[in-house]
């Protein structure tokens, strides 16, 4: 894996700069890293919901491989 960092820019509200703002403040942390801990969670999640869509959809294929050679066997 790279250590290479890529910037990106983001464009935020005044209300979201401002929530954001204060979160971090009580949490102890800075506006860039909560960010990049929130990016890396949804990220996690919407992949791993991928992955499954994906194996689910090549389980089926298989699935209907096997039942068309079955078929074909008769």
């Amino acid at each position: 894996m790279s250590t290479e960092k890529h910037a990106r820019t983001i464009r935020l509200t005044p209300d979201i700069y401002d929530r954001l703002n204060a979160l971090c403040d009580h949490l102890g942390v800075t506006p860039n890293a909560y960010i990049i801990q929130a990016i890396g969670k949804a990220i996690s999640q919407d992949e791993m919901a991928f992955k499954v869509q994906q194996n689910q959809s090549d389980m089926f294929a298989k699935l209907a491989l096997m039942m068309d050679e079955a078929k074909d066997k008769e």
